[in-house]
């Protein structure tokens, strides 16, 4: 639930809504939401390459590492929204907290 207390604040949220989903529908439609899963296989691949020998099979190290680097990049963005999750939250309890009292 989103709270707005103007006329304007309320026009303002429903356009960046509708702004919002035209975008998110423009890049997964074209497909460019994949984009920054290719981008960290192809970095993690090309380090694995240029590392020497001693360091083991290299498929078995990039899959590793991409595995890592996916894991970690859905963890900050999970992190991330559940922190906002928490802060709206509580500004919700304190406005119905202070309208009962």
């Amino acid at each position: 639930m989103l709270a707005t207390y103007s006329y304007l604040e309320f026009y303002l949220t429903q356009l960046a809504w509708i702004i919002n989903n035209g975008i998110w529908y423009a890049l997964a439609g074209t497909g460019l939401v994949a984009w920054p899963f290719i981008a960290i296989i192809l970095q993690e691949w090309l380090r694995a390459r240029g590392e020497g020998a001693d360091e083991g099979n290299k498929g078995i190290l990039s899959i590793f590492r991409v595995e890592n680097r996916i894991y970690a990049f859905a963890r900050k963005r999970l992190i991330h929204s559940e922190i906002r999750r928490r802060r709206i939250y509580r500004v919700f309890q304190r406005i119905f907290a202070s309208a009962s009292a």
